[in-house]
């Protein structure tokens, strides 16, 4: 071993001053906090997995889930095109599916399922259905005449009113639409009738969220009322009577839009999509609206977010595009704490777009999209659950 002594007494202190320095450095140093929540994702117990996209996702009282996108023969199923019900032994179809696409599910407290999207029949042709129909239990039914465009967004509020977002602008009161309720993107369907908010919104909203106040927000391609008036760039709020803005709402990127909304249960409102500021704040492809301010989630997203739920603890979930939430790698699917303020990534996430998420009864995570791979389970085509684990769930 090299004997230090014999080194020239500056050489000597030189070194261990840069040694100290060392020393003091890693003392230092900060402590990174856990980047990720330990637990996996797999395909859900006996779930055969799907051959084509899923684009929305809801579950009932009895978890039952409901997934509808693009997919055909749910199961090997002739029946289940577009839309099916996983009992949690195998796909099921409800009737015989639909002619096209579903973008849209909501389920409401007396266990009616809504279905929206680009159909127009039902899968065998014998029953028409203008873009929305409603499951009870045995068959589909028609709601009233339905819309005259395709249905992108549905929200059920506590008094199980019904909110549909999408590129409609009439509610059909004859099967040939001629004579109809002018409701410009967004309308409530009570139960027996088709209601206009206010005049509407000038162009397709993308999302919709009901508060527990009963204020109902919607996000898109808008920028003013149906009527042509008012400043709404992207998101708005209807409370009861009227729309207003958030905070001057979002922009700041070429063709901004908003693409989902969540709130959670003291009602902050969470606003995803294509945007770079959120009234005045830098806020990357998502931001929080506390009723007062905008605020950042961090660096955001890298690229765009397609959906958000959030959980009875308030914390939030993202999925989208994306691979990388504030500072954290995350293929597609995140968390957000806002207690701690920072991003989790869930496991090593899932190999392609996340466009959907529903919680079970018992809480539990499911996510649809176009994935074929969840944390290396080659099983989860297209729907994923997150399993946490035994040591997240007793962690501080």
């Amino acid at each position: 071993m090299f004997n230090l002594k014999f080194l020239p007494r500056r050489i000597r202190f030189l070194l261990g001053g840069i040694a100290l320095l060392l020393a003091a450095a890693f003392l230092a140093r900060p402590v990174l906090a856990q980047q990720w929540e330990r637990g996996q994702w797999s395909a859900p117990p006996d779930l055969r997995g799907l051959s084509d996209t899923v684009l929305a996702m809801g579950f009932d009282e009895n978890a039952n889930l409901y997934v509808g996108g693009y997919f055909h023969d749910a199961g090997g199923d002739g029946n289940a095109d577009y839309i099916a019900q996983w009992n949690g032994k195998q796909w099921v179809a409800l009737g015989s599916g639909f002619n096209k696409t579903v973008q849209a599910i909501a389920v409401d407290r007396r266990g009616n399922v809504y279905a929206g999207g680009l159909f127009t029949t039902s899968g065998d042709g014998a029953s028409k259905f203008s873009h929305i129909a409603r499951w009870n239990g045995t068959r589909w039914d028609e709601l009233v005449y339905g819309l005259d465009g395709n249905v992108l967004t549905l929200a059920v509020d506590a008094q199980n009113n019904l909110y549909v977002g999408g590129d409609f602008k009439n509610a059909c009161r004859d099967a040939a639409c001629s004579q109809s309720l002018p409701v410009n993107h967004i309308a409530r369907w009570s139960g027996t009738q088709w209601e206009a908010l206010g005049g509407g919104l000038d162009k397709s909203v993308n999302a919709v969220a009901v508060d527990a106040r009963g204020n109902v927000y919607a996000g898109g391609d808008f920028t003013k009322t149906g009527y042509g008036t008012g400043n709404l760039p992207h998101i708005a709020k209807w409370d009861g009577s009227a729309w207003s803005t958030l905070g001057n709402g979002v922009s700041g990127s070429i063709l901004p839009t908003v693409h989902a909304i969540a709130v959670d249960g003291i009602g902050n409102v969470y606003v995803a999509g294509r945007f770079a500021l959120a009234g005045k704040v830098f806020a990357s492809r998502i931001a929080e609206w506390n009723g007062e301010e905008w605020l950042p989630l961090q660096q955001g997203t890298n690229y765009s977010v397609y959906s958000l739920t959030t959980d009875t603890s308030g914390a939030l979930y993202a999925g989208g595009v994306f691979t990388q939430a504030g500072q954290v790698p995350a293929s597609h699917v995140a968390k957000w704490n806002p207690r701690s303020g920072t991003w989790l990534a869930l496991g090593g996430g899932l190999d392609n777009t996340v466009f959907s998420f529903a919680l079970s009864p018992k809480f539990e995570l499911f996510a649809g999209g176009d994935f074929l791979d969840a944390d290396g389970d080659p099983n989860a085509d297209r729907v994923a659950q997150w399993i946490v684990a035994k040591s997240a769930l007793n962690a501080p």
